[in-house]
């Protein structure tokens, strides 16, 4: 039987949340836990070795985002994203179960590898999967509001995978590098127990197959490159913003424990802001929302490091509340303004490769350079740069969209008029 439309957006925030988990809780692990474990006869080398790693999940999203997107265009967003799930949950789960190194040698940062890597496909089809679940569930004239409960996954999954992190270490610190770093991975079979359920709980109904011969990602590639570009420079400045923002401070105070409280608490914040932003999204328009948050987080840039360098805790963590809170601004109306680039039979591949394909970007070079800027003296000048310079793409980006009455012609089976979804909204 169908899943209620209320119990069916819940389990797509969770299933976003739980997304954002596994990318953040890698992340974790690999500056915690994952050198001693898997690369201890690298030394000095070991860091590069994990970035490499770490990178490989970020460029293998756009794979995923081409592979799941081609399934879900040509037959059901619940069935792409099911399998996304599932995917996604089993490859996070296996790595808590890859041997260390010290068992089965070199076989074990090759197993970690390949499991990242299956986990950045799986993650590359979730994003645009979940969004297009919501708004196909919510009501007509309120797409930012649907949407905008994919976003909160971002600050909902930092604080798990922080969170439990950081309570699994501090409850079991002389066995955390041993075993304990384990727990939070096997957590993560409860993603591949949502898509399942997903799998057999949600129907898309009604909506006619496409033609054999239609390739969704080569009519993106044809027709949706300007609309493509758009998204992804949407995207780059504002998880750039994010990315430096918790990377400056997990490297840079000297207090770890300050750094985390800091993120957590600029997470909760989050939370409770994303959908009011969202619901704003849909009175004044998405891309409004998106400029106006863009400017808030430029400017704010240039008053976070100094504030974050005094060492004060009212400081530090009331610099990452505003700091989070502006991001959110630019964050929450994405998923909708996103999806209204492209027209309904090419939304989930669309969506999903102008999001995802700026992921690497934002989250693997911007903090990589922050890491190596934080030494500097002029390190939070070049970072304050970097964030306004990437806020200005995402600028061009919301100006040079598509209008949404320029969708992209799609001839239906019979050789139809254009089904788009962004044009009827």
């Amino acid at each position: 039987m169908p899943a209620k439309p209320r119990t069916a957006r819940l389990a797509g925030t969770a299933a976003a949340a739980l997304a954002w988990y596994d990318l953040i809780l890698f992340a974790a692990a690999a500056v915690l836990v994952f050198d001693d474990v898997f690369f201890p006869s690298l030394s000095g080398a070991s860091p590069v070795a994990l970035a490499g790693v770490y990178a490989l999940g970020l460029v293998a999203c756009p794979l995923g985002a081409a592979l799941f997107g081609y399934r879900g265009d040509r037959t059901t967003t619940a069935d792409a994203l099911s399998l996304a799930l599932i995917t996604s949950g089993v490859a996070t789960f296996l790595i808590g179960l890859v041997p260390a190194h010290a068992t089965i040698g070199a076989g074990a940062p090759v197993l970690l590898a390949l499991l990242r890597l299956a986990q950045g496909i799986a993650l590359g089809g979730l994003w645009g999967g979940l969004v297009c679940l919501h708004d196909s569930l919510g009501p007509r004239g309120g797409r930012g509001r649907s949407t905008s409960w994919v976003q909160i996954g971002l600050p909902s999954g930092t604080l798990l995978a922080l969170g439990l992190t950081t309570a699994t270490k501090l409850l079991l610190p002389d066995s955390y590098d041993v075993w304990a770093w384990r727990l939070p991975f096997l957590l993560s079979a409860a993603p591949a127990l949502l898509g399942i359920w997903l799998r057999y709980a949600l129907r898309d109904g009604g909506r006619p197959h496409p033609p054999r011969a239609f390739n969704p990602v080569a009519a993106v590639w044809r027709t949706g490159r300007r609309a493509s570009l758009s998204a992804f420079l949407a995207r780059l400045g504002a998880d750039t913003a994010f990315g430096v923002f918790v990377v400056y401070l997990l490297f840079h105070l000297e207090s770890r424990a300050l750094a985390i409280a800091a993120v957590l608490t600029g997470a909760a914040f989050q939370i409770v802001a994303v959908p009011v932003l969202g619901r704003l999204s849909d009175r004044v328009g998405p891309g409004k929302v998106v400029l106006a948050g863009a400017a808030a987080v430029a400017a704010w840039s240039w008053a976070f490091f100094p504030l974050t360098d005094l060492g004060r805790v009212d400081a530090t963590v009331a610099a990452t509340v505003v700091a989070l809170l502006a991001h959110a601004a630019v964050h929450a109306p994405l998923a909708g303004f996103t999806l209204s680039l492209f027209p309904e039979r090419l939304r989930y591949t669309g969506t999903s490769l102008g999001y995802q394909s700026a992921g690497f970007v934002a989250f693997a070079l911007a903090p990589a350079a922050a890491i190596g800027l934080i030494p500097l003296d002029t390190g939070p000048t070049v970072l304050s740069g970097v964030i306004t310079g990437a806020l200005a793409l995402t600028a061009v980006g919301v100006a040079a969209a598509p209008r949404r009455t320029e969708a992209i012609a799609l001839p239906g089976p019979r050789g139809g008029a254009d089904d788009s979804a962004a044009a009827r909204r």
